[in-house]
């Protein structure tokens, strides 16, 4: 694979991928990177069809490193996007199999310089449902998370000391802002970030965006923020 450009990795069983190593990579004597992982949506790709290049305009925060070469000249981090679909199927839904994303980030980590502890999923949409079922099932692989455009997990407390970002816009139904963050009344908690914060030992960690306007959209405006970017390397298990 080629450092400072986006890769196919061509697996021989579960999701293939394009993987972008940064510029330095394989340059430094035993220096490992963070590993970012990316999820795109239920119709999103990564690849194209035949999973021989990398789509033109991939879905999710990898599209940033295929748009901008910028960044592909300083990001950090290892990036690696899953492509939910199987070779040769150019249609079609993707839900995330769990078991099968998990699978390719141990490969991954076997695979190629990362840092186990500094490693961070991210998804938009379906796949914020992914990154989610990540952290119900394999949070200890992780060191933080960002959702975008979907709903909160369904853990709390056992979140309190977990780096978690979510991001959406207030009119969006699948984000569901009001579940995120509405305000405690009566017998009701609150939404998430209320009921995070009033955990034992909470590390105010979680942090939210939430947009005014703009409906199920967003997560390219939102992922092309340099504090995002900058998140995404930085969080440490």
């Amino acid at each position: 694979m080629t450092a400072g450009e986006l890769n196919v990795w061509d697996r021989s069983s579960g999701y293939d991928a394009a993987v972008f190593l940064p510029k330095d990579y394989g340059s430094v004597n035993g220096k490992v990177y963070p590993l970012v992982i990316s999820l795109h949506g239920v119709g999103g790709t990564t690849l194209n069809t035949a999973h021989t290049a990398v789509a033109s305009s991939p879905e999710g925060f990898i599209r940033q490193l295929s748009q901008s070469s910028s960044l592909r000249d300083n990001y950090t981090g290892i990036v690696i996007g899953l492509h939910g679909r199987a070779a040769g199927v150019s249609s079609g839904d993707t839900w995330w199999n769990a078991s099968l994303v998990h699978s390719l980030v141990l490969d991954a980590i076997s695979t190629f310089e990362v840092d186990p502890d500094r490693v961070v999923v991210t998804g938009l949409s379906a796949g914020g449902s992914g990154t989610n079922d990540q952290i119900a099932s394999y949070k200890s692989t992780y060191a933080g998370a960002m959702v975008v455009a979907w709903g909160p997990p369904t853990q709390v407390c056992e979140l309190n000391e977990f780096p978690l970002w979510a991001s959406g816009n207030s009119d969006d139904g699948t984000f569901n802002a009001y579940n995120w963050s509405h305000a405690a009344f009566g017998g009701d908690p609150g939404g998430y970030a209320q009921k995070l914060a009033a955990c034992a030992g909470y590390s105010g960690e979680f942090q939210i965006d939430i947009g005014t306007s703009g409906g199920h959209s967003g997560w390219d405006t939102f992922y092309a923020r340099s504090d995002v970017q900058t998140w995404l390397v930085n969080q440490t298990r």
